[in-house]
């Protein structure tokens, strides 16, 4: 199945392309114009919810008024649960590499059965789903080796469910952990610097649903592993700071580079500095 995506100059990040939670929005906008009209169009208005998904960045986008070409198949076929594959190009390029899970719910957020006419569609759709490293998901943030992030929901956050969309997650995680490496060094701005920090990869899992709230979140990240040219981030959301549950995990792959974008070694001093977010 192929449908195209057009960008937006708000898409765009202070690094000049186009930012990497803008490429959850065009996962979202592919897969509703594909289901929209097809025999399991009807979950859209009765309601669907992503589990899970993982985002593999392959290029930077720059933009240019031309729309992101999305070729997508669907995978595993369960019960109450389906799969579907993503590979984006913008100019002939591949972009991005994702996958989404997704689950049927009712009207009290309960799975729901998939229909046979809705299954069969489904598994007349499968293809090779994309090869994806797996990443650690079962990491846990420690309070004490965490930056904690004060975020809040706003209501332009909720989709058609009444909840805080998937997309807007991407979003979260990002001011936490964009606010996480500036507190450990004033380069992680990213503007104006020798040097730049770039999304490799971006898996989220969408624990339990989360509404509209005055009150402030509490985003937690540590980091789980520095790499050669690397850093690997575990951060969870979760409603206040005295939260035990969260209702979202992410994990994140950052990777240095220099500003023609070829990663760079992670130098001494970086690794003194983030030593103490490290998890033991």
């Amino acid at each position: 199945m192929r449908t195209e995506v057009l960008t937006r100059w708000d898409d765009q990040d202070a690094q000049g392309h186009v930012n990497n939670a803008s490429f959850g929005d065009y996962l979202q906008e592919a897969r509703v114009a594909l289901m929209h009209g097809s025999p399991i169009g009807d979950l859209l208005g009765s309601g669907v919810v992503v589990v899970s998904q993982q985002l593999e960045y392959l290029a930077p986008v720059l933009y240019d008024g031309t729309p992101i070409v999305a070729d997508v198949v669907v995978g595993k076929v369960g019960a109450s649960r389906f799969d579907f594959g993503y590979l984006l190009t913008h100019g002939g390029q591949p972009v991005l590499r994702a996958t989404t899970t997704l689950c049927p719910v009712d009207g009290n957020g309960h799975p729901k059965r998939l229909t046979g006419a809705q299954a069969e569609w489904l598994r007349s759709e499968q293809g090779p789903m994309p090869q994806l490293r797996e990443l650690p998901m079962q990491a846990r943030t420690q309070a004490d080796r965490s930056h904690h992030y004060a975020g809040t929901v706003r209501w332009s956050d909720l989709d058609r469910y009444d909840h805080v969309n998937n997309v807007s997650y991407l979003t979260y995680f990002q001011e936490a952990r964009i606010a996480a490496t500036i507190a450990v060094d004033p380069t992680g701005l990213r503007m104006g610097m020798d040097h730049l920090w770039l999304v490799a990869r971006h898996d989220v899992a969408y624990l339990k649903p989360l509404a509209w709230q005055a009150g402030l979140l509490d985003i937690r990240t540590s980091i789980i592993k520095v790499g050669r040219t690397s850093l690997t981030l575990v951060s969870e959301l979760f409603a206040d700071r005295d939260a035990t549950e969260p209702h979202a995990r992410s994990i994140t792959v950052l990777v240095m580079a220099d500003l023609s974008g070829t990663p760079a070694e992670i130098g001494a001093e970086m690794r003194e500095k983030v030593a103490g977010w490290v998890l033991a």
